[in-house]
């Protein structure tokens, strides 16, 4: 691939990145919240021996943590939603429908090649000859947005 297509490609995969922080933080919050509901998790039951934790956190400096993650996720879920929008804003500028349904398919929906070229009807070559063709025309417009 080429590099000015590695960074359109790392441009539009904002989206899923940000998806994946979101998930992430979203299964800490849920860990932090058993841990507050069921105590410290300071034994482990998974070996023969019973390990105890030495440093128990307080139920505050839990809620604490909570809440600024919670924080930390809302304000992740801002950014995720302004910018799926930005760039889905951008896709939809591409003149070519083609270049537009893959990239839409391939970024904003998370689908792979396979997947993509199933639903298009064309071969995975194709498919992949597109998405490269998709990622140039893409590069033009934000050359020119950027003049």
């Amino acid at each position: 691939m080429k590099e000015s297509r590695r960074k359109v490609d790392r441009y539009l995969r904002q989206i899923q990145m940000l998806n994946a922080k979101i998930r992430h933080k979203d299964m800490q919050l849920a860990e932090l919240k058993t841990l507050a509901i069921t105590g410290s998790g300071s034994f482990r039951y998974d070996d023969v021996r019973v390990v105890t934790s030495v440093h128990t956190e307080t139920f505050e400096n839990k809620v604490v943590k909570y809440t600024d993650l919670e924080r930390e996720i809302e304000a992740d879920r801002r950014e995720y939603l302004e910018t799926k929008e930005r760039i889905i804003n951008e896709i939809h500028s591409l003149e070519d429908q083609r270049f537009l349904q893959i990239l839409h398919k391939k970024y904003v929906e998370g689908k792979g090649l396979f997947r993509i070229s199933d639903e298009m009807r064309y071969s995975e070559t194709h498919t992949s000859y597109l998405i490269g063709q998709a990622l140039d025309a893409f590069e033009a417009i934000m050359k020119r947005g950027n003049k």
